[in-house]
């Protein structure tokens, strides 16, 4: 005898299912837990077999917690699983996947270049053979981990209740949020020579704005795509091109200027997100892939 999973799941939870009825702030307040409760466990002083798994548990969060939130509140999950791996879509958006994070960071080196950095272009033709190889990592790692949950399940949702971009800002702080925590226990922010608490919380409140001023590209893409396979790899492009195109040694970038650094780079990336709502006229691509 067949049984079909999803219908019999269906039949037993019914229609008035928590989860279904209140899917959006359950997916967000399951990530967190899911994700914070593996850094703390990290924090605690766990052992290093033990710190490993959770640094794993915490990255994935939002994948775990989008994937259960699926079956939970009764979704399609052969839906779900097609837009994880669909990657037939016009290629001017793969162009634009790549490109785009590329184009953001160099504009952004020119501010650097007024403000007096020590700017050397010759570092990113050093730094391009890595490129590849750290797009496919951070693509299997940060994208594969995030984007099933922000993009796979929470945009979607957001998007049926509220119009694109507030949609957007809304997924935006909190996919922000997410990230204060293991920012803030970063070695390679601890690392930094900032110079005073205020400062400190300057840099830290630019950041947040910096990632939630992001999803409003991710939003863009993915309404032209409907593909969580070109998010994840959209995280990995925009993380890369961070690195690889930033004409700066590690030194130059992590040393006292590094607030006005962070500020040439937000601020180029707020100014296009300005841009880009204007020039789509607050639709953001929506219903452009359907």
């Amino acid at each position: 005898m067949t049984v079909n999973i999803e219908s019999t799941h269906r039949e037993m939870t019914g229609h008035s299912n928590f989860f279904r009825e209140h899917r959006i702030a359950s997916f967000f307040i399951l990530t967190y837990a899911i994700s914070w409760t593996a850094l703390a466990v990290i924090v605690a002083g766990a052992g290093e077999a033990v710190s490993e798994l959770a640094i794993l548990v915490a990255q994935f969060g939002p994948a775990i917690a989008g994937t259960l939130m699926v079956y939970a509140s009764v979704g399609s999950l052969r839906e779900f699983a097609a837009r994880l791996v669909k990657w037939r879509v016009p290629v001017k958006w793969y162009l634009v996947m790549l490109g785009l994070p590329a184009a953001l960071t160099l504009i952004s080196s020119l501010w650097l270049l007024y403000l007096d950095f020590p700017v050397d272009y010759s570092l990113i033709v050093e730094q391009l053979p890595m490129y590849l190889p750290s797009l496919l990592m951070i693509t299997l790692i940060a994208g594969l981990g995030e984007e099933p949950g922000w993009r796979g399940f929470a945009l979607p949702h957001l998007q049926q209740r509220f119009s694109p971009v507030k949609a957007t800002a809304i997924l935006g702080v909190l996919w922000a949020t997410w990230h204060l925590p293991p920012y803030l226990v970063d070695q390679e922010f601890q690392g930094l020579t900032l110079g005073g608490p205020a400062v400190m919380v300057g840099v830290v409140l630019l950041t947040l704005l910096m990632i939630a001023s992001l999803a409003f590209f991710y939003t863009w893409i993915y309404n032209h795509t409907g593909s969580v396979l070109v998010m994840m790899l959209l995280h990995g492009s925009i993380t890369t091109a961070r690195v690889i195109f930033m004409p700066l040694t590690f030194e130059a970038s992590h040393d006292a200027s590094y607030p006005l650094l962070l500020l040439s780079i937000t601020g180029t990336i707020v100014a296009a997100v300005v841009v880009l709502i204007n020039a789509t006229k607050g639709r953001l691509g929506y219903g452009s892939e359907a």
